[in-house]
């Protein structure tokens, strides 16, 4: 990735896809699953994977999954054939893994 974020600031992409403005998940066999009472997008918080953080974030790194609160991301942008979300460290709730990519 050829962007670099400034400060405590991280770009990320969520883990579960949104479709149609509801958040879906994946299970292990890779079956979308959408959940309707998801609408908001913003009122829970989602996990997120880390693809470049500033220079002054410490607790977490690039390829970490981070649950970050509510709401507390940018509206995403769209840089090559990808789209990106930005956020700062002192939203992030918890790190986690490659599990958390995957709803059971």
């Amino acid at each position: 990735m050829d962007l670099k974020p400034l400060h405590n600031h991280f770009l990320f992409q969520f883990v579960n896809d949104t479709t149609t403005g509801m958040i879906s998940s994946r299970n292990r066999g890779q079956i979308i699953i959408a959940n309707p009472e998801m609408m908001e997008q913003g009122k829970y918080a989602r996990w997120a994977k880390v693809l470049a953080v500033g220079d002054d974030v410490k607790d977490f790194g690039v390829g970490d999954i981070v649950l970050i609160e509510p709401g507390k991301w940018t509206i995403g942008f769209p840089h090559g054939d990808q789209r990106y979300w930005k956020s700062d460290d002192r939203w992030v709730l918890a790190i986690g893994d490659e599990s958390m990519a995957f709803d059971y």
